[in-house]
């Protein structure tokens, strides 16, 4: 999306929109219709009066584009009517004259909360600081107990390559305790321009803590791949992200183009130490 959405534990199934709008019962469809219409009420009411229509119209439709999207393709259930009510409810907390940008980021926001999953965040900042370009070292990980913990280094990243495993705890970046940092704040910390390095001191299983320097630099992960094993596929999934449904489409047709269109006699979907963003 144009505005770097990350709605990190989305696994973006296949949606047959057509078909899907046809089967949902007519009041719900009322019913969500309405709530949309609540929606772009409380939103109008207070947007600026002095924003370009332009994009005032171009925020309101990116929040509809977000509401239709997660209902569509989250794991768990959401209604556009539910999505609707949770933006509607966010855009009312704001004052009269508004900017465009603020009530949109409030409103996705509220949704991105609302899902209750730990790895969905809206993130639009640029991946640039001071100037300098930014890039990172290739991890994905939570906050667990307090503590920053490697899900796992992404395939390929300066962390796998500099010995970072599945299951450290980050206990200091930089020489800096992160105790009390929330995921966000000790990711950030990873940030830095590309060239430079970042000191990781981390407690590993039956070791003691060590002291890992991870170079900056930028690199590609190949978020799915595949490959054949005789008339077996095999299909390696490295991370989940917006693109994961078109990757993972564009994989199969890739096999079954190999196949002759032949069907293979079986699937391996390998998602081992697989997490959702955000990594760095």
């Amino acid at each position: 999306m144009s505005a770097r959405v990350q709605v990190c534990a989305l696994l973006f199934a296949a949606t047959f929109v057509a078909s899907a709008a046809l089967s949902q019962p007519q009041s719900q469809n009322s019913a969500d219709q309405r709530a949309l219409q609540s929606l772009d009420n409380a939103y109008r009411s207070v947007v600026a009066a002095d924003a370009d229509p332009s994009a005032a119209d171009k925020s309101l439709k990116f929040i509809h584009h977000v509401i239709n999207r997660i209902a569509r393709s989250f794991i768990e259930p959401f209604s556009v009517r539910e999505l609707a009510n949770y933006s509607s409810s966010a855009i009312r907390r704001y004052p009269a004259g508004t900017q465009a940008k603020d009530l949109a980021d409030a409103a996705i926001h509220e949704m991105v909360v609302r899902l209750g999953d730990p790895y969905a965040t809206f993130d639009e900042r640029r991946m640039r600081r001071k100037g300098k370009r930014i890039s990172g070292i290739g991890i994905e990980a939570t906050i667990l107990d307090g503590r920053l913990k490697v899900i796992a280094p992404l395939e390929g990243s300066p962390a796998q390559k500099a010995g970072v495993e599945p299951g450290d705890i980050i206990v200091e970046i930089d020489r800096e305790e992160i105790d009390g940092l929330t995921l966000k704040e000790a990711m950030d910390r990873i940030d830095g321009p590309i060239g430079t390095e970042v000191l990781l001191r981390i407690q590993r299983k039956g070791a003691r803590k060590l002291g890992l320097p991870v170079p900056r630099a930028r690199f590609r992960v190949r978020e799915v791949r595949h490959a054949m094993f005789g008339d077996i596929a095999y299909i390696r999934v490295a991370f989940f992200g917006p693109d994961t449904e078109k990757l993972l489409r564009k994989a199969l047709g890739a096999i079954k183009k190999e196949m002759g269109g032949a069907k293979p006699s079986g699937y391996i979907i390998d998602i081992r130490n697989n997490r959702s963003l955000p990594y760095k």
